[in-house]
C-alpha cells in the first residue's frame, strides 16, 4: 500500500524550504518533494 500527502509551507528561500522539509520523520527512510509554487492575486 502506498501512503502519500501534501502539504504547502511558506518559506523564504529554497535553503529553508529544504531544512524544513529533513525534518519530516517519513523522510529518513522515504522520499519528500520540494517544490516551489506561484501564488497569483485575484
Amino acid at each position: 500500500m502506498t501512503k502519500s500527502a501534501c502539504a504547502v509551507y511558506t518559506c523564504v528561500d529554497l535553503d529553508e524550504a529544504i531544512e524544513l522539509a529533513s525534518q519530516i520523520p517519513s523522510a529518513r527512510w522515504g522520499s519528500i518533494e520540494v517544490r516551489p509554487i506561484m501564488l497569483f492575486d485575484q
